[in-house]
């Protein structure tokens, strides 16, 4: 780490409180802090190399803010390497809650995603790079150009390790399926880590959405996807009902309709997206509490039962 919080806060005030530690992993540390009276966080990325996601979230959040289309955290202050945010109002999501308020709060988790999506769209899809105070978008030719690009990286991941040979079957798959993923709609601002863990809810809805260092340009079925995989999917998904799936996607229908052929491609984004994980399938089995090669032999027939439903549906 090549500065500390309170070096990062001491940079803008005098009034300042570092507080409880409330994340750290290997890429970067949140601290509750005090700043200037309010009640707030800093991100602190490790090292420099990390610090890209950080200044990504940063503008995001102040564009999202600007723009209404969802709430989030005010951006009080942020440096190359870190930024500070005021706390997350609301409280997490309860999978044990009555099944009618989890109803009501998927719902507007699907609606408050699609006005994102609504409210930022851009001329192509690709990544997008922080700038000093501007995101500037690298554009790619086409969707189906950019997913092949993210699965090849996920799957060059996995050389090496038992999951390899899973790896190349869905990076042939996408490959050869491109042109079922051109239709998957107009580029816009996507999320990319859509779920529990970043989002806070007040009463039935969300009062919160966190985390925006994953944040492209994409379709947005991708992120609905993502988000479907990361509430109902997951060994440590929050919410065990999958019939109240429908209400995620309904609450973003609302407001943004669903391309055609959503329900075709739908199968293969969660395939994909699980390639990640399995390469570090020992930390996310100490956040599941289950063994990582029984977790990891449960995610590899996982990404191979979404594999055959989606070469059902795209055949």
């Amino acid at each position: 780490m090549t500065r500390s919080v309170r070096d990062a806060l001491a940079s803008h005030t005098d009034d300042y409180e570092v507080r409880d530690e409330l994340l750290s992993n290997d890429r970067h540390v949140v601290r509750e802090v005090g700043f200037e009276g309010r009640r707030a966080v800093c991100k602190l990325a490790r090292n420099s190399n990390d610090a890209t996601g950080l200044h990504r979230d940063a503008l995001v959040l102040r564009r999202i803010a600007d723009s209404g289309a969802a709430p989030v955290p005010d951006l009080l202050v942020h440096g190359e390497e870190y930024f500070v945010a005021s706390f997350a109002a609301g409280g997490d999501y309860d999978g044990d809650a009555p099944r009618e308020l989890r109803k009501c709060r998927l719902r507007d988790a699907g609606a408050t995603l699609a006005r994102v999506h609504d409210a930022f769209e851009f001329e192509a899809h690709g990544e997008l790079r922080p700038d000093d105070d501007r995101l500037e978008l690298d554009a790619r030719e086409s969707w189906p150009d950019l997913f092949a690009e993210w699965v090849a990286d996920w799957s060059d991941a996995l050389a090496g390790t038992r999951f390899a040979g899973l790896g190349e079957e869905v990076r042939a798959f996408v490959s050869d399926h491109s042109a079922a993923f051109a239709d998957a709609g107009a580029p816009a601002l996507v999320h990319g880590d859509y779920e529990d863990d970043n989002l806070r809810f007040a009463e039935d809805g969300v009062s919160s959405v966190l985390d925006w260092e994953v944040a492209r340009s994409a379709p947005g079925e991708f992120d609905l996807a993502r988000a479907e995989l990361g509430w109902f999917e997951k060994p440590h998904s929050p919410e065990n009902d999958g019939s109240l799936r429908t209400a995620l996607t309904a609450g973003y229908e609302s407001v943004r309709p669903l391309r055609d052929g959503f329900d075709a491609r739908r199968a293969a984004y969660p395939a994909a997206l699980t390639l990640r994980p399995l390469r570090k399938v020992g930390e996310v089995g100490t956040r599941a509490a289950v063994p990582a090669d029984e977790l990891g032999d449960v995610m590899a027939s996982f990404v191979r039962d979404r594999l055959d439903a989606a070469r059902r549906n795209l055949q």
